[in-house]
């Protein structure tokens, strides 16, 4: 798997070159001292619109920054899968809890539809990078997103509390017992899909959900 990866990543640099998304230097989307420039968040993020069903959400930066934002927007729309990893290069030991040593990391699924669209879950991307980064355990055949729905960002507050409303569906059967979850995305704005995420996950027995996301704003 990883030597199919390293394969493709290598022809894919041959046709498109990679270019820090910062400052334009050759061999990388975000070179070190662009890397160095994006605002870490100090705080996990905590306001939540209506009853809070997630524990807690680590914050790795401020989606405000404008590098991140690009960074971000190549990998869902530009199809620069390889982003992912030096997104993930961002997360600190520090952000990771001891705790999740003993918790699943499950992706925000995307539906089946978006995903054929766009070829991959950029979620997943950075949840499996994750997982080999902090040796964390990682999942993506429990929870799965049933309804399709127009994009979050395209929506207000509350439409979209109303947009996410049950379109996840947890397979009790993988579940098996699972009982400490960290779910993953690439950015939350009002919570409100994560926190839909965690609901329907603690309906069916999961006692603690917390969550980690690449860029807040």
């Amino acid at each position: 798997m990883k030597k199919i990866r390293l394969k493709a990543n290598f022809l894919r640099d041959i046709v498109f070159p990679k270019n820090c998304l910062g400052c334009a230097k050759e061999g990388c989307y975000i070179c070190p001292r662009c890397r160095n420039m994006i605002k870490i968040a100090r705080n996990d993020f905590i306001d939540f619109p209506g009853k809070r069903f997630l524990d807690r959400v680590v914050v790795t930066a401020d989606y405000n920054d404008e590098i991140l934002q690009r960074a971000i927007h190549c990998l869902k729309y530009q199809f620069a899968t390889d982003v992912a990893e030096e997104l993930v290069s961002l997360v600190s030991a520090d952000k990771i809890p001891l705790s999740w040593k003993h918790c699943v990391l499950l992706p925000i699924p995307l539906h089946k539809k978006r995903e054929r669209l766009r070829g991959f879950n950029q979620a997943e991307l950075i949840a499996i990078f994750l997982s080999e980064r902090f040796g964390l355990y990682y999942r993506n055949d429990i929870l799965s997103r049933i309804k399709y729905r127009v994009p979050q960002m395209s929506l207000g507050r509350s439409e979209r509390l109303k947009n996410i409303k049950d379109i996840f569906f947890v397979d009790k059967d993988n579940l098996c017992g699972i009982k400490n979850v960290v779910l993953v995305d690439d950015v939350v704005t009002t919570g409100a899909t994560l926190n839909e995420a965690a609901e329907v996950l603690k309906k069916n027995g999961v006692e603690n959900v917390e969550a980690i996301v690449l860029g807040h704003g």
